[in-house]
């Protein structure tokens, strides 16, 4: 319960919203949330959408988790040992550049996809919010997530400031779907060592690009974008990077 800035309220009374958001909650751990694969581990299943196998995790899922767990703390006593267990799921299953290995399989929690492998810039950025969040909800987390936020600098942001895809990728693309600002306005107060303005800069430079050029009627972003390291970013071409048309809205 915080006063909002800005907005409205539903007319419900406090109370019927908090017993909808409460059901909801429960709803979503008693599917979703799974006290495994080791017994200090929980993860988010993937359940419903054949994303990783056998229902497991992937780090985008495992980032929502961590943002919904610690908003959820007045209301579940046991919040914070849920956040543990999701936390070090990701600390088990890190990449070779300190990220969470995206896709793990349910049963096992191994990597499984070939290649090498790498994080999603996505989940990276929800897992370091989440870490924020954890903080200033129970204190003891800032060095946790100053690492980690460091290294989704080192690796997740190009040299000119905007996000790519994943850490080992190339230099020169990026995903709308995953540009947050509000998680970026936030790693930018919480970090000071690194320059998070220039991503949210160079992120808004981007996608404004892509809307004037490309989607000026609509206000629109393609799912994949190319030439993300220039002053002329574009959509990607199809089956750029995943099965779906790459080049239209995600």
């Amino acid at each position: 319960h915080v006063t909002y800035q800005v907005g409205v309220l539903p007319s419900a009374s406090q109370a019927t919203r908090d017993a909808a958001v409460e059901a909801a909650y429960n709803a979503w751990k008693s599917t979703y949330l799974i006290h495994g694969c080791a017994s200090n581990e929980y993860y988010v299943s993937t359940k419903g959408d054949n994303d990783a196998r056998n229902n497991g995790p992937v780090s985008e899922g495992q980032g929502y988790g961590m943002n919904i767990v610690p908003l959820m703390a007045g209301y579940d006593s046991n919040a914070q040992t849920e956040f543990n267990g999701l936390w070090q799921l990701v600390k088990d299953h890190e990449d070779q550049y300190g990220l969470m290995e995206w896709q793990l399989d349910g049963k096992t929690c191994k990597y499984y996809s070939s290649g090498a492998p790498d994080a999603a810039t996505d989940g990276d950025l929800d897992i370091g919010y989440g870490l924020i969040l954890a903080d200033k909800q129970w204190g003891g987390y800032t060095s946790d997530a100053l690492s980690w936020l460091a290294s989704i600098y080192a690796h997740d942001v190009a040299p000119d400031g905007h996000l790519k895809c994943e850490d080992d990728g190339p230099n020169t693309d990026t995903r709308p779907s995953d540009h947050m600002l509000d998680h970026l306005r936030a790693f930018a107060a919480y970090d000071t060592a690194h320059d998070w303005n220039k991503v949210i800069s160079r992120t808004e430079a981007v996608d404004s690009s892509l809307v004037a050029n490309y989607s000026s009627a609509n206000g629109l972003l393609s799912d994949f974008v190319v030439n993300a390291d220039t002053s002329s970013p574009k959509p990607a071409p199809a089956n750029y990077q995943e099965d779906q048309p790459d080049n239209i809205v995600g």
